[in-house]
């Protein structure tokens, strides 16, 4: 995504009042100044699996790595913790993000992008909360799908606004850790107005 618009994308993907909806064609720009923060904390960390002697993990597992990811994934992000948020990514991942660019190729290309939106949080946090949270898992490879809700949060505990992704997350086992290589954001969009539907109650 262009540096003029790296930034205001993903901070409208992530923390857009709940009332509004943005239209699929464009995301709006927005100013910088007007953008909210979080600071870095402690980091969230994927602790490695028990391996067997094949060096493939038991489905217990894959299983308890994924609860490990998805917590990880909450902490790190009310955090901004780059570090930690980028631990959960294999350095191979391909991202496609619901706003402003078709995908990012490569862990370089998304940690850019991660740094962007959560230098523009200001005072800002975000929650992160997984719903509807459906996962299938093999010895090495797992696939995850959820709905997942950003609700931006004052410095004093106050939830401002927030939205909702559909979000898929494909994840293979790399140095007994499982990680995610591939990504996917997206929203429906509403057939009368090419708008994006970013409550799930406003859609079926």
């Amino acid at each position: 995504m262009p540096a003029s618009t790296s930034t205001s994308a993903l901070h409208v993907a992530r923390c857009y009042g709940p009332s509004r909806e943005i239209a699929a064609s464009s995301v709006p720009s927005v100013p910088s100044s007007a953008l909210p923060c979080r600071r870095p904390c402690s980091a969230a960390v994927v602790p490695p699996c028990q391996a067997n002697d094949h060096g493939r993990l038991h489905l217990s597992d894959i299983e308890r790595s994924i609860a490990r990811v998805l917590e990880s994934y909450k902490t790190a992000v009310y955090s901004k913790d780059v570090d930690a948020f980028m631990r959960l990514y294999d350095p191979g991942v391909r991202v496609f993000d619901a706003w402003g660019v078709w995908f990012y190729e490569g862990s370089d290309a998304w940690q850019r992008a991660v740094e962007g939106w959560f230098k523009s949080l200001g005072a800002e946090k975000v929650k992160v909360t997984f719903d509807a949270v459906k996962t299938s898992e093999g010895r090495e490879s797992a696939v995850v799908s959820a709905v997942v809700t950003y609700a931006s949060v004052s410095a004093q505990g106050e939830e401002l606004r927030s939205l909702q992704n559909r979000l898929t997350w494909a994840l293979r086992v790399s140095g007994h850790v499982l990680r995610i290589v591939h990504e996917h954001t997206s929203a429906p969009i509403g057939f009368e107005d090419q708008k994006a539907i970013l409550q799930r109650g406003s859609a079926s």
